[in-house]
């Protein structure tokens, strides 16, 4: 209310105080001339301080993200909602990009069971070929299944057979063993 009131005064006494020069020109008393351009000059002050600030905050930010190692510092929950806002989830696309991988690793696998010959030609092999030939020996043959386990645990051995029908044959630890 003080301002209003000090700024109707001013108004009142501008009006009464100014006056008309020779050159068309209004007069404004001195006095009044001083008050606008202090006031003028708190303006841009203010201006002048609020865009210091913003400087000082934008190198606060920089400082820390500096110090964080490039990182955003914002909490992972803002960053998500940022996404989620953005219409990106990426939840999704991490799952999309596990399933793609996993693809391309059996991909990768099929392929370093076949030779170079059986690719280039495109053969597939859908079951086992007996020989018949071969056997190992008996000393084998009736080993237990428990030693079977803890050999192929001592040696990394991994099986994965798609017919189940026949077991698989017991390690052997010897290539002389397999009496080829």
């Amino acid at each position: 209310e003080q301002e209003k009131q000090q700024q109707q005064q001013e108004q009142d006494q501008q009006h009464s105080t100014t006056t008309t020069t020779s050159h068309g020109k209004e007069y404004v008393p001195l006095k009044k001339r001083r008050i606008e351009l202090t006031n003028q000059i708190k303006q841009t002050q203010k201006s002048i301080r609020s865009a210091k600030e913003e400087q000082e905050r934008l190198r606060r930010e920089q400082r820390m993200k500096e110090a964080m190692g490039g990182r955003d510092t914002r909490l992972l929950i803002d960053q998500h909602q940022e996404l989620v806002s953005k219409g990106l989830d990426t939840r999704q696309d991490d799952d999309r990009v596990e399933e793609e991988q996993i693809k391309k690793n059996l991909e990768k696998t099929a392929r370093v069971m076949i030779s170079h010959e059986e690719s280039a030609k495109g053969i597939r092999y859908r079951s086992h070929t007996d020989t018949h030939t071969w056997r190992p020996l008996s000393a084998y043959r009736t080993k237990s299944k428990a030693w079977c386990d803890l050999v192929r645990q001592k040696y990394s051995i991994q099986i994965q057979s798609e017919l189940s029908s026949q077991p698989p044959p017991a390690p052997i630890s010897k290539f002389k063993h397999m009496r080829f």
